[in-house]
């Protein structure tokens, strides 16, 4: 109480102006506030008179406030550690006692310390809380970048990205490997850097020659590779279509994909897109029955396909069926996203 009134000494609020004109505060302040004679009628005086007095009667600033020894809980005026000024011991005894629990610890704050004459609260702030450093949203960017590490920050007011070290041999090795790295990308033509770059996730899809198929809880997406341009024509024309339990690829007018889906999809719902450089065929459909859109008696383990089509879409080419060589789902279908768009 004695505390507040000090540093808010302005303060108009009922409950202390009631106490005070009640007396009660002779019963609770400290001994440095008892006999304090203020002129409790005075509205304009009263608070600034009553600060005068506990001025005179040395009443204990904040930071001046008796101090909790780390090691034996002892109070009173307390030795600050030099270093991280966020420890404070009694004795030498207890400092020596405490230093293998506080050694790990124990490091200068220099944000704090060039902080604390223009603002001390802040400066406590930090030491009480272990902040090294205080982390601007462009420095997060460069962290999440890798530019920066946040060990470089700790106990920096002025902070500085210390850039690796390298020898002259491990640079060279590192161009080398790059221009390596380059020269293989170049050499691999854009559709089957495209097609690896295809993930089916374990148990969720499969894949053959002519084509990649994968789900979600709600969506099949399948990955056609398509033949290449006929020189005659100069071009590629590709038209799909959508039915209930079908969907047919038709290319330059004839049929080169067509099959009947393992379960009933929604036409409306479908989309496809040709990557303009590799020549893939990229086919999205929505489950009929999917996630909170269950059939009558199902559960959401009947909307895991375990196969795309009924049977092979192709079976003049003798290519081998995309199934997924399991009888049920697997766990990690039911945390699989809504949708992979």
């Amino acid at each position: 109480v004695s505390e507040c009134l000090f540093f808010f000494g302005k303060c108009d609020c009922s409950d202390c102006v009631q106490m005070f004109k009640t007396r009660t505060f002779e019963e609770h302040a400290p001994g440095a506030m008892r006999g304090a004679e203020v002129d409790v009628d005075a509205d304009d005086g009263f608070w600034s008179g009553l600060r005068v007095e506990l001025e005179a009667a040395g009443e204990t600033r904040a930071e001046e406030r008796l101090q909790e020894c780390d090691n034996c809980g002892k109070q009173g005026k307390m030795e600050q550690c030099k270093i991280c000024k966020s420890v404070y011991f009694c004795s030498e005894k207890c400092k020596e006692e405490y230093e293998p629990f506080h050694r790990k610890y124990c490091r200068r704050n220099d944000f704090a310390d060039a902080t604390e004459a223009d603002d001390p609260k802040f400066a406590e702030w930090l030491r009480k809380h272990g902040r090294q450093a205080v982390v601007r949203d462009e420095d997060v960017n460069r962290m999440q970048s890798r530019q920066w590490d946040m060990s470089d920050m700790y106990g920096k007011a002025q902070y500085e990205a210390q850039l690796p070290e390298y020898t002259q041999a491990e640079v060279d090795r590192m161009k080398a490997r790059k221009a390596e790295e380059q020269e293989q990308k170049q050499k691999i033509s854009p559709f089957d850097l495209a097609w690896r770059g295809i993930e089916v996730p374990e148990g969720l899809g499969a894949e053959c020659e002519l084509y990649k198929w994968k789900q979600s809880l709600a969506y099949i997406y399948v990955y056609v590779k398509l033949p290449d341009v006929d020189p005659a024509l100069g071009k590629r024309k590709v038209v799909v279509t959508f039915r209930a339990r079908q969907f047919t690829v038709l290319v330059n007018g004839e049929i080169f994909m067509q099959g009947q889906t393992f379960r009933e999809i929604v036409p409306d719902e479908s989309t496809w897109y040709i990557h303009p450089e590799a020549g893939i065929l990229e086919i999205s459909t929505m489950k009929l029955w999917r996630k909170d859109n269950y059939k009558t008696g199902e559960t959401n383990a009947e909307t895991w396909w375990c196969r795309l089509f009924t049977e092979d879409p192709d079976p003049h080419r003798g290519l081998p069926e995309a199934v997924i060589p399991l009888d049920r789902a697997p766990t990690h279908y039911y945390s699989s996203p809504y949708s992979y768009a």
